[in-house]
């Protein structure tokens, strides 16, 4: 299928890696999976996704870090990013805005959720 949008997973934990790749691929992304910030921020800059699912406890550079390098880099800076973690505090869901999420998925999440949110972004409902 040529010209399917690409998501890009920073997720640490595999089980809900593999959970967001099934979901992802099924309803016609590209997906590609990253364990470690470290090593998404290095392939966020390599090849550009359409929408990067992060999580906020990554090991070597958390997620809050990496949205606030991805929004200071130019030619990254609008991005879309949905944010997924467990953390459920006022506080967070204001710091993943202020920071420029896109979106918020909260964990334990529905795949069906997950889908419906990137294909908004992708879709142009909502902005970067």
């Amino acid at each position: 299928m040529p010209n399917r949008p690409f998501v890009l997973i920073g997720e640490d934990d595999e089980l809900i890696q593999m959970v967001m790749e099934r979901a992802l691929e099924g309803a016609g992304f590209r997906v590609e999976c990253v364990d470690d910030g470290g090593r998404l921020l290095e392939r966020v800059g390599l090849n550009r996704p359409d929408v990067l699912v992060l999580d906020i406890f990554m090991p070597t550079v958390d997620g809050f870090e990496i949205l606030r390098r991805i929004r200071a880099d130019p030619g990254l800076a609008g991005l879309k990013v949905v944010i997924c973690s467990a953390l459920k505090r006022a506080e967070d869901y204001q710091m993943a805005q202020s920071l420029g999420a896109a979106g918020f998925v909260s964990k334990p999440f529905s795949p069906s959720d997950l889908v419906r949110e990137i294909r908004g972004l992708v879709a142009g409902d909502r902005a970067a």
